[in-house]
């Protein structure tokens, strides 16, 4: 693998955190919530054509990140700066939300913890890619019949956090017998059909998915209690757990409160830029 040195953040001005222009540290946004219990609860603000919204704390309002569609590439960008406070031509986004192949999208973050916390050199031998080092989230997209309508379903792949909440991290340095792991056309069925040398990386992974919306007699509908957190029903309305939790334990949901608004809540193992990943993905579906 070719190597080359890292390039300079042209995002990242910790000094932005005392100007008022920043939320957090950058790490923030990339470490699994603290609570394994309470949900953080967010709101997303999202344009008529859905190709650019606002991530803001609820209920305080305050901005956490936003993100763009890129009509042209079909790649979300996602910034940790407010764009109308800070029009510099050279802020890159933190994170892409990039489309693999049809019904499938991996989450990318522009830096890498474990290269940038041990080597002089970034993780990635492609100059395509040189934006896009390490891999947060694989998405993949489905629809199901139900008797009466049509439900989009979401399975997801993540990396898995230890004892002290703190997420693996996926590196092409750390499987160099899956470098494909990084590709554009891996598929998390390819992934849950793996075995050794790739068996590490297995390990280091958690199964998500949509949970299944249960038959309600008095509405004659399949419903999902969203806690009265929403008011108005949509196609993006869902929630995700665990594929092996037995009990439905929500990780997080997201749906529609009113008009280009949406709430997004979550909590560990996932963290802001993964649980926006997740909606952003929604705002793709017809």
């Amino acid at each position: 693998m070719s190597m080359s040195l890292i390039p300079e953040v042209k995002s990242i001005d910790f000094d932005d955190l005392e100007k008022g222009y920043l939320r957090a540290y950058p790490q923030n946004y990339f470490s699994p919530y603290g609570s394994t219990e309470e949900m953080r609860t967010t709101l997303l603000e999202v344009n008529k054509q859905k190709t650019s919204c606002k991530l803001k704390e609820d209920p305080s309002l305050e901005f956490l990140l936003e993100a763009h569609l890129n009509q042209k590439t079909q790649v979300w960008e996602i910034f940790q700066y407010n764009l109308r406070t800070r029009r510099q031509k050279n802020l890159h986004p933190i994170a892409y939300l990039k489309p693999q192949c049809k019904g499938t999208w991996a989450l990318w973050s522009s830096s890498c913890e474990h290269c940038d916390n041990n080597y002089h050199f970034n993780c990635t031998d492609s100059a395509t890619q040189q934006e896009m080092r390490e891999q947060l989230m694989l998405i993949e997209s489905n629809v199901q019949d139900l008797s009466d309508s049509i439900m989009y379903t979401l399975n997801i792949i993540v990396p898995s956090v230890d004892e002290e909440n703190k997420k693996k991290t996926w590196c092409p340095r750390k499987y160099p017998h899956a470098n494909d792991y990084n590709s554009d056309n891996f598929l998390i069925k390819d992934f849950e059909k793996r075995k050794s040398p790739r068996a590490a990386v297995e390990e280091d992974s958690l199964s998500l998915t949509t949970v299944s919306p249960q038959w309600d007699e008095g509405l004659q509908s399949f419903c999902i209690d969203f806690g009265g957190r929403i008011q108005r029903n949509s196609k993006r309305n869902f929630q995700i757990q665990r594929s092996d939790d037995a009990q439905s334990n929500v990780l997080c949901q997201f749906g529609k409160k009113d008009q280009g608004l949406y709430i997004l809540d979550y909590k560990s193992p996932l963290s802001l830029i993964q649980a926006l990943g997740v909606a952003l993905v929604s705002l793709q579906w017809e």
